[in-house]
């Protein structure tokens, strides 16, 4: 039993599933509707507008960005070689502060 059902007088529990039982056909019909719905069709014009634009974006921002992809290959080249040196000096300047502290 509910919080709602001791709430509710005795007198009131009939009324209350006479109408549930009345209102569950309408209630089913409506979720069977929602869920058998087809969705809108996209439309074709807006999302090949959409796919063009965001394609000129990206070929706007290459264009920009041309000058400077030499610099960011050899930026990333020596990131990457580079990167274990790196962490393996944190390692070492770690142990050497660790033992200067003991």
């Amino acid at each position: 039993m509910g919080l709602l059902e001791h709430a509710v007088p005795p007198i009131f529990g009939d009324v209350r599933s006479r109408i549930a039982a009345q209102h569950a056909p309408i209630l089913l019909d409506r979720a069977v509707e929602r869920l058998t719905r087809t969705p809108p069709s996209p439309d074709l014009a807006r999302v090949t507008l959409s796919v063009l634009v965001i394609g000129l974006l990206v070929c706007a921002c290459l264009w920009i960005l041309r000058p400077f992809l030499g610099a960011i290959v050899w930026a990333a080249m020596i990131v990457v070689a580079t990167a274990t040196l790196v962490t393996m000096g944190y390692a070492v300047w770690a142990l050497a502060v660790c033992r200067r502290a003991s």
